[in-house]
């Protein structure tokens, strides 16, 4: 993953700027981790925006577009999973088993739980 890329969502988590949501990128105003990855390539890329109608990205509810995933550099190694051809999870290590970030989210992890993990892993 990009180190500076990395940091800004490992400050974002922490922020509390965002409510944390489960299921879904974004829903209702809440995000879920992969969301707020999401919001993040939106405001330093001046991204396309999110569809308020379905509330998706790039017409992605529940996991990272290919282009989110790339601007990140999360794509490859032991770093992301392909859940289809174009929409990616975040895996990282744990316990000696891959664990998906959006599991930890909806599961009950905290931002802040899941930053202190993204922090060491990636």
């Amino acid at each position: 993953m990009h180190q500076h890329i990395k940091q800004l969502w490992v400050d974002a988590l922490r922020s509390g700027k965002y409510q944390q949501g489960t299921g879904h990128l974004r829903n209702e105003g809440n995000y879920c981790c992969l969301g707020v990855l999401c919001d993040l390539y939106d405001r330093e890329t001046n991204g396309p925006g999110w569809d308020e109608d379905a509330e998706t990205y790039m017409g992605f509810d529940a996991g990272l577009p290919r282009k989110v995933a790339e601007w990140a550099g999360v794509i490859g190694g032991d770093e992301s999973v392909a859940v289809s051809r174009d929409e990616f999870n975040v895996a990282i290590p744990e316990d000696g088993h891959q664990c998906y970030l959006t599991c930890l989210n909806d599961s009950g992890s905290s931002f802040g739980e899941i930053a202190d993990l993204i922090e060491q892993q990636l």
